[in-house]
């Protein structure tokens, strides 16, 4: 005779127990699938800033050479063939032996941003530094990035600080404080009445 819950199956755990525990793997799993997503569009920001400005150079060098009999020189076509590298999405058709190799979502978008990073411009740099924040990947420039907008949130918010004070101070009107001076009035009757009691 097991009594309770357990019967002659074996044990089986409470409805409570089962029910939380479900609940906890489907928001583990949720957990999961937002960290995915958020590693993948920090990819296609970095993408983007990047073939944004490779787009910017090809129109340039196009707008140079708009004669076709011009041959482009060396560095005309170095530029157009690091440029057009960004929008390249190699296929690789070797099978490997092995299991491949994990590479974690930060190192990988690391190395986007220092293969393709060399050309970009300061905003695109900034950008870039401002994405690699957002995925958490560490980088003299992304550090500097924050310490520049903790500085600027801080400056910003130094001066509503101070104004909030003032309008607590004498709800910005240059009157005082009416509860203050209720409490004061409240001070004054209890003061009168306890002299009219002796």
């Amino acid at each position: 005779a097991g009594g309770g819950n357990g019967g002659a199956l074996g044990v089986r755990p409470a409805p409570k127990s089962l029910l939380a525990d479900v609940s906890a793997w489907l928001v583990v799993n949720s957990m999961r699938a937002e960290n995915v997503q958020h590693a993948l569009l920090c990819q296609q920001n970095l993408l983007n800033v990047f073939r944004k400005s490779s787009h910017a150079r090809l129109r340039a060098l196009a707008e140079v050479d708009d004669s076709s009999t011009v041959v482009a020189s060396e560095k005309q076509r170095e530029v157009a063939d690091s440029a057009i590298e960004v929008f390249r999405e190699p296929v690789e058709h070797e099978l490997s032996r092995g299991l491949p190799q994990r590479m974690a979502y930060r190192d990988k978008l690391r190395e986007m941003a220092q293969q393709f990073g060399r050309n970009c411009t300061d905003d695109e740099k900034h950008d870039v530094a401002a994405i690699l924040n957002a995925a958490g990947v560490k980088t003299k420039a992304g550090q500097a990035l924050l310490k520049q907008q903790k500085g600027a949130t801080t400056a910003a918010l130094a001066p509503a600080v101070g104004d909030s004070e003032q309008q607590y101070d004498d709800g910005g009107t240059g009157e005082p404080d009416p509860l203050e001076s209720r409490t004061y009035d409240g001070e004054q009757v209890q003061q009168q009445e306890q002299e009219q009691e002796q």
